[in-house]
């Protein structure tokens, strides 16, 4: 059983801001110094960035908890700390990568990494999209057989198809680049803005999923005299629709 205690402060997260600026700063500065040794603290700095970034969410995501559990920030903090643990694994990747192979791994490889991080999450994460997809477009068929054919009913498979056709159109735009420099910048740039766009919305799914399983445990005092269950609209003469009806009674 868990419990809430409204009492506590809303958590804050200002101060990843500064904490951002400066180290972009510092970073911008050891890149401009030139030297292998500059670009691996640089990319030490930004592996460090994404540690307290991560640090500050989940602790932010226990806060709200206690704070408001039914808040978008619940879902917020927990969907993006799953991202930015990716994130610090693959700067470790890239740390090592740098240390091993100086030549290569460069400043601008660090860079590439870090705008194409949203590309690489989705195409690694597709595995648990498509299972959610697909149990998403059944419960939806099995919505429709029970609510009709509206289209309010089929927003879950329309979500279903974007979530599965999002990740396998960035799977083959982000294979195929050819022109001059300024056209293989701006595919990159689109791909990774729709991936950023998608990441956003994935990011969302695991925070409610997480959000959800927990606010399912919380069991609330037995002092009320009455219990109001919101989510099913009734018909417009009054009568319950078929979900409604197919609710067990207490």
């Amino acid at each position: 059983m868990i419990r809430f205690d409204t009492r506590d402060k809303k958590p804050k997260l200002y101060d990843l801001l500064a904490a951002a600026g400066a180290i972009i700063l510092a970073e911008v500065l050891l890149v401009s110094i030139g030297g292998t040794k500059y670009t691996l603290a640089a990319a030490v700095l930004q592996t460090l960035l994404f540690v307290y970034i991560l640090v500050r969410l989940v602790t932010a995501f226990f806060g709200q908890l206690r704070y408001n559990p039914y808040s978008y920030n619940t879902i917020f903090y927990f969907g993006f700390a799953v991202f930015d643990l990716f994130v610090i694994i693959e700067h470790i990747l890239l740390l090592g990568n740098m240390i091993a192979y100086p030549e290569v791994y460069t400043w601008l490889m660090m860079l590439h990494t870090l705008l194409g991080s949203a590309t690489t999450f989705m195409i690694l994460t597709f595995p648990f999209l498509f299972v959610f997809s697909v149990a998403l477009f059944i419960s939806n068929i099995s919505l429709i057989r029970h609510e009709g054919r509206r289209f309010v009913n089929i927003l879950g498979m329309i979500l279903a198809v974007l979530l599965v056709g999002g990740v396998v159109f960035i799977f083959f735009y982000d294979r195929y680049a050819s022109g001059s420099q300024f056209e293989v910048m701006m595919h990159d740039l689109l791909g990774n803005l729709f991936a950023s766009v998608y990441l956003y919305f994935e990011c969302m799914i695991l925070g409610v999923i997480v959000a959800d399983a927990i606010a399912a445990r919380y069991e609330p005092d037995k002092d009320k005299d009455y219990l109001i269950v919101l989510g099913c609209g009734l018909r417009p003469d009054g009568s319950p629709t078929p979900l409604l009806r197919g609710r067990p009674q207490p």
